[in-house]
């Protein structure tokens, strides 16, 4: 959840201790920020967790990491990740994104590499994936989403408009929603 009831609330003149409208306001943030998640590929709240990812042609691509970054090889193939690799044995890509608020989105250099033809899940990264903090672009998306679900639970059907204006169906987002994620779109597709 990216935005909280009280913002919505009060961007849209309702009173923070009326809670007439906070389920239907609650499911519209929760909606958007699915939407958001779905549109971008990635999430940008933050989970401690294990995950295994592949490595191919010397690339292990992972779920963005906000920090704790932790790499392990299973060198034989049996499912144990026996080897733990120190931090001087493999890039974290792009440079510096930690430093700069950025994810790390994947490890090259691997000092030490599974053997065999068998690597897929054969890295096991353990981390607080997702983002340092929620880029303010996903904050407002999120935001002009939530409040456009809230408003389109009194249209028909997705349609909003009025007799004088005309009406239009409604696309998932406007273009400035758009345009705000499009630089945090993933471009290449997640390991398994």
């Amino acid at each position: 959840m990216y935005v909280s009831l009280d913002e919505v609330k009060i961007a849209l003149g309702l009173y923070l201790d009326d809670p007439a409208d906070d389920v239907a306001l609650q499911l519209a943030i929760d909606a958007a920020s699915a939407m958001v998640d779905e549109h971008c590929g990635r999430r940008f709240d933050q989970v401690v967790a294990e995950r295994l990812f592949t490595l191919e042609a010397g690339k292990v691509y992972v779920d963005d990491v906000a920090a704790n970054l932790v790499v392990a090889v299973d060198l034989d193939g049996d499912g144990v990740h026996e080897r733990l690799l120190t931090a001087t044995e493999f890039r974290a890509l792009p440079l510096n994104a930690l430093a700069s608020d950025q994810p790390v989105t994947s490890l090259v250099d691997l000092a030490v590499q599974p053997s065999g033809t068998q690597t897929r899940g054969a890295i096991q990264v353990s981390a607080t994936f997702g983002w340092t903090a929620v880029p303010s672009v996903v904050r407002h998306a999120t935001f002009a989403l939530a409040l456009r679900l809230y408003r389109r639970v009194s249209g028909p059907f997705g349609v909003a408009g009025s007799p004088a204006l005309g009406e239009q169906a409604q696309a998932w987002a406007d273009a400035d929603v758009e345009a705000q994620l499009r630089h945090l779109v993933l471009r290449y597709p997640l390991a398994a």
